[in-house]
């Protein structure tokens, strides 16, 4: 059996994180954890993930408001709505 990848991971330098009315993150898995530490200083923001191993790695890289949900989208969507209040004038 030959496993091959489907998708190639790549990232793009177009478009900045601006931080003016950020609440936190949500990450799905540890290339993005370590994609988000390359393009944000801050480390403070709360940062939502889909698992154990994804909050190990975000918190080796020193976010400090890490918050693991139980393995699947639903549970992202569940704890980070409870969390995050979009403030649409901002």
């Amino acid at each position: 059996m030959l496993a091959c990848p489907l998708i190639k991971i790549e990232k793009t330098p177009e478009q900045k994180i601006g931080l003016v009315a950020t609440q936190g993150f949500i990450v799905s898995d540890a290339d993005d954890a370590r994609a988000l530490a390359d393009e944000v200083g801050v480390r403070t923001f709360p940062v939502f993930c889909e698992s154990a191993g994804t909050a190990a790695e975000l918190n080796r890289l020193g976010f400090q408001g890490v918050r693991s949900a139980e393995g699947d989208a639903s549970s992202i969507a569940r704890s980070s709505s409870a969390a995050y209040r979009p403030n649409w004038a901002a």
